[in-house]
C-alpha cells in the first residue's frame, strides 16, 4: 500500500483504521517502543556529546545477527608472483550485503620439493589445478553449508568446514580405491599418508656393498629407518583454511574490534583477560645443504629476546643485531655479496663452513650492541635433519667431510650447548624416526634447552584429534594452511597449555598480507611467534601491528609481560609404554623390510 501524504490523504477512515493496527502490530512484533525507550532512557542518563552516535550504538544490539550470503573465489598471485586462492566475504547486516573481509591462501614454495628446474613445472600445473578445484569448493560446497550462517560464529563455521573436509577425505579415498581395482596403482592412500615402499637394491648390488664394506673395515650393521611420509591431502584442502581465516576476519571487522580480541572471544579464555606479547623468533641467517659453504645441518639461525623485555624493546634489540651482522658481512671482502643475497624468508645468505662460523657471528654482534648472548638475547637453531640425513649412508651430514650417525648426534649437541649456551631451542634436531636417538638427546638436553618438532609434523586439526605423539617434545611448530581452522589452532593451544608444551605458529615462505599469525598468537597467549627474516615487508606488516597491539593494551591495562619460558625436563617413556605403543610408519616399515647398512666405529668418514 503507497504511505505517501497524498495516498494518506485519499484513504478512507476504515482503511486508515487498518493501516495503522498493522502499524501498531508491526511495531509490537519488535519490540520497537520498549527498545527504543530503554536506550532514550539510558541517553538521559549518559548525555553523550554525540547523541545520534550513542543512539546508533544503543540499536545496534536489537540488529539482525550478520549471515553470510555469499562467498566468492578466484586465483590470484601473491607478493611472490606465485598462484594463490583469493576469497571475498559477502555478508548482509543492517539490510545491506557487501564484501567485509577477504583472504589469500597460503602455501609452501614449489623449489622446496623440487630438486631440478625441470621438476618445478609439473609442480606448478598442479598447483594451478588444486587453485581451481579449491575454487570450486568454496564457491560451491562450502558456500552452500555457510549461506546464512552467523558471520560472528567462529566455532560453527569450522565445525560446517571440518565436516566438509572429512567428506572431501573420504571420496578422495574411495575414488583412489576405486581406480586402483582399474589396475592403477596407487602410491598414496589420502587418508592414511602410506607410500609405497622405496625400491630394495637387488641381490647383486647387496653383496656389492657388503664386499665394499669388508674392505673398509666395516663390521656391524646399523639398521636405517626411512623418513616417515608426508601427511598427504586431497586437492583442493586449502579451502578449508582460507575460508575460515577469512570468516574470522569478517568476524572482527563485523564487531569492529581487533582480530586477536575477536580470537580470545573465540577461545572463551575466562580465566585471565590481560594479553602477553608473543616472543617473536626472527630468522637471521638461512642456510643448508644447497647454500654456499660446507655446513649442511642447519636450516635457519634465529634469535628471540628475553622475557623481560616488552615486544617493541625486545624487536628493537633483534633489528640492531640483524643490521650489525648486515654490516659486518658488507664490509667482508669475501662475503660482500652475501649482504644482498636476502632470501624468501626475509633473511641473509651467508657463506658459512662451519656451525662455530655462524655462531661466533651472533655472540659477537650482539655482544657488539651492548647486549648480554643467552640473557638479553637467546638463539634457535632450525634443524634441517631430514635434509641432512643422507639414507644410503644412514648418518647426518654436519658439513663436507663431517658426518655422524644418530647416536653421535646426542654428544654433538650436548657439547654445543656447553660451548654456546645461548642457544635455548633447537626444531628438528633428529628425525624422529631415530626414535632412540631422541629420547637419549630429549633426555640429554630438554631440561636447559626446549626440543621442537617440526618435520613430519601433522596438520593442526590432525594433531587435536590425537594423531601425534608429542610425548617427547617440548612442543610444535605448525603453520595455518590446508585444513587446519581458526577453531584447530584454538583447541591445539589449549591441548598444549594444560600439558605445559608450546605452540609455535610459523609463518609460511609465501607470505600473505593479513596479520592473523601474530593475532592468533596474541589472543591466544602463546609464548612464541615464528615471523620470518627482518628484511622483508610481510614481517615489517606483523611487527608493526603487534607493536600497535601493545600499546593498545597498554593503554587499556590490559597488558603484561610474559612470565619466564620454563624448561620441562623430557624423560624416557617406561618400558611397558613402549612395548604397548603403537608402532610408528617408519617402525612398523623397518620390521617388515629393514634396510641395513654396513658401519662401525672404525669408519673412515669424520665424526667429531
Amino acid at each position: 500500500m503507497d504511505s505517501s501524504p497524498t495516498s494518506l490523504a485519499s484513504l478512507s477512515e476504515r482503511e486508515l483504521h487498518e493501516l495503522r493496527q498493522q502499524a501498531l502490530g508491526y511495531l509490537k512484533q519488535h519490540q520497537i517502543q520498549t527498545r527504543i525507550e530503554n536506550v532514550l532512557n539510558h541517553l538521559c542518563v549518559q548525555r553523550p556529546d554525540d547523541v545520534f552516535g550513542y543512539l546508533a550504538s544503543g540499536l545496534q544490539e536489537y540488529c539482525q545477527p550478520p549471515a553470510i550470503s555469499r562467498l566468492d573465489a578466484y586465483p590470484t598471485v601473491n607478493s611472490d608472483g606465485c598462484d594463490v586462492t583469493k576469497v571475498d566475504v559477502y555478508v548482509t547486516y543492517k539490510n545491506e550485503t557487501k564484501v567485509v573481509a577477504s583472504a589469500l591462501s597460503s602455501h609452501q614454495p614449489l623449489e622446496l620439493q623440487a630438486s631440478k628446474v625441470d621438476d618445478l613445472q609439473p609442480l606448478y600445473e598442479q598447483r594451478k589445478t588444486a587453485i581451481g578445484r579449491c575454487c570450486e569448493h568454496i564457491t560451491g560446497p562450502i558456500q552452500d553449508r555457510l549461506g546464512g550462517e552467523n558471520a560472528g560464529l567462529q566455532l560453527a563455521v569450522d565445525d560446517a568446514l571440518r565436516k566438509f573436509a572429512d567428506e572431501l577425505a573420504a571420496q578422495e579415498k574411495a575414488r583412489s580405491e576405486e581406480d586402483a581395482t582399474g589396475g592403477l596403482q596407487q602410491s598414496i592412500d589420502f587418508e592414511s599418508g602410506k607410500q609405497t615402499p622405496a625400491k630394495i637394491k637387488s641381490g647383486k648390488d647387496s653383496v656389492r656393498s657388503q664386499k665394499k664394506d669388508a674392505k673398509k673395515g666395516r663390521g656391524a650393521s646399523i639398521e636405517v629407518i626411512q623418513n616417515d611420509p608426508p601427511e598427504v591431502f586431497p586437492p583442493g584442502s586449502d579451502a578449508i583454511s582460507v575460508t575460515s581465516k577469512a570468516i574470522c576476519l569478517a568476524g572482527a571487522a563485523l564487531k569492529e574490534v581487533p582480530l586477536y580480541q575477536h580470537i580470545a572471544e573465540c577461545s572463551a579464555r575466562q580465566e585471565d583477560r590481560t594479553y602477553s606479547l608473543p616472543l617473536p623468533l626472527v630468522t637471521v641467517f638461512e642456510h643448508g645443504k644447497t647454500a654456499p659453504g660446507k655446513l649442511a645441518l642447519i636450516k635457519e639461525f634465529l634469535l628471540f629476546p628475553s622475557e623481560r623485555f616488552t615486544f617493541h624493546e625486545g624487536i628493537g634489540h633483534i633489528a640492531r643485531v640483524c643490521r650489525r651482522l648486515k654490516d659486518v658481512i658488507y664490509i667482508s671482502s669475501k662475503q660482500a655479496a652475501a649482504a644482498k643475497n636476502v632470501t624468501a624468508t626475509g633473511a641473509v645468505l651467508p657463506t658459512l663452513e662451519k656451525l662455530e662460523q655462524a655462531l661466533d657471528m651472533l655472540q659477537d654482534a650482539i655482544t657488539g650492541c651492548g647486549l648480554t648472548p643467552g640473557d638479553d638475547l637467546r638463539i634457535a637453531l632450525a634443524v634441517g635433519a631430514h635434509q641432512a640425513f643422507d639414507l644410503e649412508k644412514g648418518r647426518y651430514e654436519v658439513a663436507t667431510g663431517l658426518a655422524k650417525s644418530p647416536m653421535d648426534m646426542v654428544p654433538f649437541y650436548d657439547d654445543l650447548l656447553k660451548k654456546y649456551p645461548s642457544i635455548r631451542i633447537l626444531i628438528d634436531p633428529i628425525r624422529r624416526e631415530d626414535r632412540d636417538a631422541w629420547m637419549t638427546l630429549a633426555e640429554t638436553i630438554s631440561d636447559r634447552c626446549l626440543v621442537i618438532g617440526e618435520a613430519g609434523i601433522k596438520c593442526a586439526s590432525s594433531l587435536v584429534a590425537g594423531e601425534e605423539d608429542s610425548s617427547l617434545l617440548n612442543g610444535i611448530c605448525t603453520r595455518f594452511d590446508r585444513r587446519t581452522t581458526v577453531s584447530d589452532v584454538v583447541s591445539l593451544s589449549r591441548m598444549y597449555k594444560d600439558s605445559t608444551k608450546h605452540l609455535i605458529l610459523t609463518a609460511t615462505q609465501e607470505t600473505t598480507n593479513d596479520t592473523l599469525l601474530v593475532d592468533l598468537a596474541i589472543g591466544l597467549n602463546l609464548a612464541f611467534v615464528r615471523m620470518g627474516g627482518m628484511f622483508r615487508g610481510e614481517a615489517t606488516l606483523l611487527i608493526s601491528h603487534c607493536i600497535q597491539a601493545e600499546k593498545e593494551l597498554d593503554s587499556k591495562s590490559l597488558l603484561k609481560l610474559r612470565s619466564p619460558v620454563p624448561f620441562e625436563k623430557l624423560n624416557r617413556p617406561l618400558l611397558d609404554d613402549v612395548a604397548t605403543a603403537a608402532p610408528t610408519p617408519s617402525e612398523e616399515r623397518a620390521t617388515k623390510s629393514p634396510t641395513k647398512k654396513s658401519t662401525s666405529p672404525r669408519d673412515t668418514t669424520k665424526s667429531d
